[in-house]
């Protein structure tokens, strides 16, 4: 969400502030029907069935369809794709790597008031002052990748050519494929396809909305200002003093109807002043897929960077961000100056007992862990139903 005018990027301070929320506490999308979705990424994996994806995991685990759309809409954020594109470890440990479950739904849908937001012009500024020869182009993408064996050459959209040593590819994966290699990327170095179960809809985008008022009208109505719809996936908030922000999912006919729609939803919970923004900012983009498995090993003078390789061992540190561009630096720094890195260097490195400090969930644990609102609804009924049944023929019986 950084990519948009004051929308900035999310940090957190500290995860025991609570947010106050106008509207049902969210985490109840997630407890009405699915403990299995364990909040520390983790789940019984001794005794749950293995499913191909995420949208089967859910719809089998979910009764409400309010709770299957809050997560099915939860997975294509995080993923950038269907969830039934999603196989469900790899959903998995990217929970793991960003410290559970329950930060991705603070981050994406409830902002608690331990989230400081940090406009991305100020952050980029602050870079460059601790960064000496160093240049960042605004407003400019590559679109060209030609690798030779001793250089490689970055044109961008502008036409300009940019001849460097080594090149670090710090970008999703769909934003990798609209780049033209020469020559291509090797069969070795593509992803697996995840598994899939049905014909895929189109890619789905995502708008980010800015609307500043003459006056907070939600605070006036008794409302923190957080905002919530599943059918259409709209989250909001109050961003700053009497500005409302956020962000909607929809196909890409609907793009023209963004603004109007969500201010549509807005003026229906906080009243028709809402229709009347003094300024609106609305941008879209693609969503950022998730790499199916990140990639670790360079390819000669092009460099791979995903914060999900590392982000199960570092998870304190933006998912291990850091650490995976500490490792991208020491391969750039082994192609240009290779005597300067020794073999202890390219390592990743692994906390020795991280497995031994887990918590293993025994049989019982796990047996709780697969309870949902639809399993104890339905056995409920049936015992209770086999009790009624044997009263009423004890009752004929006696009489």
């Amino acid at each position: 969400m950084a990519g948009s005018k004051g929308a900035g990027i999310w940090t957190e301070d500290s995860p025991l502030c609570q947010p106050s929320s106008s509207w049902d506490d969210i985490s109840k999308c997630w407890t009405c029907g699915c403990p299995s979705f364990a909040r520390n990424g983790s789940s019984a994996l001794s005794l749950r069935e293995r499913v191909s994806n995420m949208d089967q995991h859910i719809r089998h685990h979910l009764f409400f369809n309010k709770s299957r759309n809050f997560m099915l809409n939860l997975v294509e954020l995080v993923c950038g794709v269907p969830a039934n594109e999603v196989d469900y470890d790899v959903f998995m440990s990217i929970c793991s790597s960003c410290g559970g479950l329950k930060m991705l739904i603070d981050f994406y849908f409830t902002y608690p008031s331990s989230f400081y937001e940090i406009p991305t012009q100020m952050l980029i500024e602050n870079i460059l002052e601790h960064m000496q020869f160093t240049k960042i182009m605004l407003n400019c993408k590559a679109v060209k990748v030609e690798h030779f064996k001793n250089y490689a050459l970055v044109t961008d959209n502008l036409g300009n050519n940019h001849t460097a040593q080594a090149v670090i590819l710090a970008i999703p994966w769909n934003k990798v494929q609209k780049l033209e290699f020469e020559p291509r990327i090797p069969r070795a170095f593509l992803p697996p396809m995840a598994t899939k179960t049905r014909k895929n809809p189109p890619r789905r985008l995502i708008s980010q909305f800015q609307f500043r008022y003459a006056k907070s009208f939600w605070s006036d109505l008794g409302y923190s200002g957080n905002f919530l719809s599943s059918q259409p996936m709209v989250s909001g908030h109050e961003c700053r003093m009497s500005t409302f922000c956020g962000y909607m999912l929809h196909s890409a006919e609907d793009q023209d109807e963004v603004l109007e729609e969500v201010i549509d939803l807005l003026a229906s919970h906080f009243g028709e002043e809402m229709r009347e923004p003094l300024e609106c900012q609305c941008s879209t983009d693609e969503l950022n897929e998730a790499l199916h498995k990140p990639q670790t090993k360079p390819w000669h003078r092009v460099i791979w960077s995903s914060s999900s390789a590392v982000g199960t061992s570092y998870r304190s540190l933006m998912g291990g961000a850091v650490q995976s561009g500490f490792r991208a630096a020491v391969n750039a720094l082994f192609v240009v100056r290779p005597q300067v890195v020794s073999w202890k260097d390219m390592l990743d490195e692994r906390p020795k007992n991280l497995q031994e400090d887990a918590r293993t969930s025994g049989r019982i644990r796990g047996l709780l862990s697969r309870l949902n609102l639809y399993n104890v609804t339905f056995y409920s009924l049936f015992v209770l139903g086999l009790i009624w049944l044997l009263n009423f023929g004890y009752a004929r019986s006696s009489s």
